[in-house]
């Protein structure tokens, strides 16, 4: 992951390439003009969150925050909801 996060250009071998670029997305190194992302994507995105984000190297929460209150802000009340409750389960101890 530290790969990815430094030179995203050069990813890391043995990751298909769509998880490479999910994961890239949660390092933030993904482009800003990239379009918002769907509901699926952004499950899919907080799976790999869940899955890879560990204590000793962690994803920054505000980055998968941000891409959910974008595509909340597409007016998708699915994304509202389920961000909402992503952004709870983030924020508590």
């Amino acid at each position: 992951l530290a790969d990815l996060r430094f030179a995203p250009a050069k990813p890391p071998e043995g990751l298909r390439k769509d998880t490479q670029a999910r994961l890239a997305r949660l390092l933030g190194a993904a482009s800003p003009a990239a379009p918002a992302p769907t509901l699926d994507e952004l499950r899919r995105l907080t799976d790999l969150f869940d899955r890879y984000g560990t204590f000793a190297a962690p994803f920054d929460r505000a980055v998968l925050l941000g891409l959910w209150q974008r595509c909340a802000s597409g007016g998708d009340v699915r994304c509202v909801e389920e961000g909402e409750r992503v952004r709870r389960r983030l924020r508590s101890p």
